[in-house]
């Protein structure tokens, strides 16, 4: 009985010490996990996601990827008000500050036909909406794609002055790329000429950015010419002239001037380097020929594609003729064609016979077409007045000519070359004959002369006879007419020394009568649209320096938008406040105040210098003339000597 007792009594105890294990295990764990989803859930609601809670026994450890030492510390002191802060072990790695370096600001832009695109990352302080405004009043009808993403960070000193060189070049460059960052600038664009290559490069250089490497990329690829076409002249009067130079290469057109100039043709010789020419022989062949028209007595040598034509004058003798175009056919390369003829000498007609009808066009300086002379019917005179009001115009366009059966059968064909040619003068006339046409007039266009001899060559076949009598006429050429830079600054400052735009007693607003004087000053940037300009803010001594700064930015920046409002290129345009350190009189004086108090235009990265010609400026300037006086409507005379 005393032995089943103790039996029961260690029973008892080892049941009781499982019993208290047990119950210590579980306490245990329910301790942890209430432990580590409460201090996950204070870390969680005070924005702490990243770090986490681990327990070990008693001890909470506290682990995770700080951003930086200040979170870590906070962390820790989550953990510690929800536990006892003796428990918290911590175990937090803090993110190495000094690996991270700030954003590399860049922005692309993509110009071409169908619109213009952003793509990049910049400051957050600037603005993009600025940014985009500017890039869509360049664009004008043309979808703009914003591809921009931002930051907060410091901007880099350079970076503005970037981006604004980045949006005045695009103004020029319809077909572009424009890579920017704070210290380079990469421009790749495609213009139309070589001289338009070289203009433009040497504008992108001169307003380059201090400090900014500048990379320029910008290609004139060589114009598709077609029909190729080469056209010499020969005669008793005018000696041998080009009146059409086409050639493939550098060194092919060298050797055609060298040609040229032993044959006698003076004075400065335009050929067009394009694409499109038949074979590489083409200037073996246009001196061949050069030679063989320098060795007759007068006429004419034509070269369209693989076809070549000579006319020679009906002085000519028939056995020279013949040994002329014998060795020509020798020398020409076998890809040509040629066709030789002499002109047969005249006829004398009879009195009684009516003499072969022609058609007659004159257009004037003004652009007014008047044409008279024979034509088949009233349907065919309907036609080709049709035919000129799409080159002319319908109002100034006017047609007389009287019917008659008996005319060529291309003759129409002849009328519709000879008008398109003289679509490329800005004055002349053109005379249509049975066996020829003659093209005459003065041209603001340096290649109108080829372009005429284009035209009547691929209308009328290179065998048919022509005369392209062209003259090139610097006064008609806009591009050779346009005012300099500092002309222009000249310009604008003049209508401000004549009459100030006024504002109202420290306000930036304009005073009504200073509209007009705005109006003036558009319309002399319309024609000066391809610098840029600074708009300068100055003030008197009088009141605060902070405050007359920024009363002087103000006023600068509303003749700026008051500007733009008119249709100026916001590109154009800078508009800076210099307060009252740039005085021009005494600030002592009421007088010298007023003078102090003012708004001046300056050419940005460029000096002044004194305009040889001024315009009346309270008229509007012809772009088209700018020498013209506006006072009394007569041009500048002309040089005696004639210009090529």
């Amino acid at each position: 009985m005393l032995r089943l007792s103790r039996i029961v009594t260690v029973l008892c105890f080892i049941t009781a010490v499982a019993l208290s294990y047990t119950a210590a295990l579980y306490g245990a764990r329910w301790i942890e996990r209430s432990s580590i989803a409460l201090v996950d859930k204070a870390l969680q609601d005070n924005n702490l996601g990243w770090a986490h809670a681990q327990a070990d026994g008693l001890q909470l450890i506290v682990t995770g990827k700080a951003p930086n030492e200040a979170s870590r510390f906070r962390a820790i002191t989550v953990a510690g008000s929800v536990v006892d802060t003796r428990r918290v072990i911590d175990a937090v790695d803090v993110v190495d500050t000094s690996a991270i370096a700030p954003p590399q600001f860049s922005l692309e832009i993509l110009r071409n036909d169908t619109g213009i695109s952003l793509i990049g990352l910049v400051p957050t302080l600037t603005g993009k909406e600025a940014l985009v405004e500017d890039i869509e009043r360049i664009a004008g009808e043309l979808p703009v794609t914003e591809m921009l993403d931002t930051a907060s960070h410091d901007i880099p000193g350079t970076w503005q002055a970037a981006v604004r060189y980045a949006i005045d070049a695009l103004t020029d460059l319809p077909r572009s790329k424009i890579s920017v960052s704070s210290d380079r600038i990469e421009v790749t664009g495609i213009v139309d000429s070589l001289a338009e290559k070289r203009s433009l490069e040497a504008g992108l250089t001169r307003r380059k950015p201090n400090n900014v490497n500048l990379i320029l990329n910008i290609s004139a690829p060589r114009p598709v010419i077609t029909p190729y076409v080469l056209r010499i002249t020969k005669s008793q009067t005018d000696g041998m002239k080009f009146d059409a130079c086409t050639t493939d290469t550098e060194q092919s057109h060298r050797l055609i001037l060298e040609t040229a100039r032993r044959a006698g043709i003076e004075g400065k010789i335009d050929c067009v380097i394009g694409l499109g020419v038949p074979t590489s022989t083409w200037s073996q062949a246009a001196r061949a020929g050069m030679r063989a028209l320098g060795a007759l007595p007068g006429g004419s040598f034509t070269m369209s594609d693989a076809d070549i034509s000579l006319i020679a004058v009906s002085e000519t003798t028939q056995e020279n003729f013949d040994q002329i175009v014998a060795e020509l056919k020798n020398i020409l390369p076998d890809v040509f064609s040629l066709k030789a003829t002499l002109t047969p000498p005249p006829v004398t007609r009879d009195q009684n016979v009516i003499e072969v009808a022609e058609f007659t066009a004159t257009l004037s300086p003004e652009g007014i077409l008047q044409m008279r002379g024979r034509l088949q019917d009233n349907d065919q005179e309907n036609i080709v007045l049709s035919f000129a009001r799409a080159y002319f115009g319908i109002n100034g366009t006017f047609i007389s000519t009287q019917a008659l059966e008996d005319l060529p059968s291309n003759w129409t064909t002849r009328v519709f070359a000879a008008i398109e040619g003289l679509s490329y003068l800005d004055n002349g006339s053109i005379l249509v004959e049975s066996d020829s046409v003659t093209v005459r007039g003065l041209t603001g266009r340096k290649t109108a002369s080829s372009d005429v001899t284009r035209v009547l060559s691929e209308k009328l076949g290179q065998s048919a006879q022509y005369v392209v009598e062209v003259r090139y006429d610097e006064t008609l050429d806009p591009l050779a007419n346009r005012p300099t830079p500092e002309d222009c600054v000249i310009w604008l400052n003049a209508i401000l020394a004549e009459k100030k735009i006024s504002f109202d007693p420290g306000e930036a607003t304009f005073e009504a009568e200073s509209l007009q004087q705005i109006g003036r000053l558009s319309d002399i940037l319309e024609i000066c649209d391809f610098i840029t300009i600074e708009i300068g803010g100055h003030t008197d001594s009088q009141g605060r320096e902070e405050m007359n700064k920024r009363l002087s930015q103000e006023r600068a920046n509303a003749v700026r938008n008051a500007l733009i409002d008119r249709g100026v290129r916001p590109s154009l345009l800078t508009a800076v406040g210099y307060g009252e350190i740039q005085p021009i009189a005494d600030n002592d004086t009421e007088e010298g105040r007023e003078q102090n108090r003012r708004i001046a235009f300056t050419l940005q990265n460029g000096s002044i210098q004194q305009a040889e010609t001024w315009p009346d400026l309270n008229q509007t300037v012809d772009p088209t003339n700018p020498n013209e006086d506006a006072v009394t409507g007569h041009s500048e005379p002309e040089e005696d000597e004639t210009r090529e």
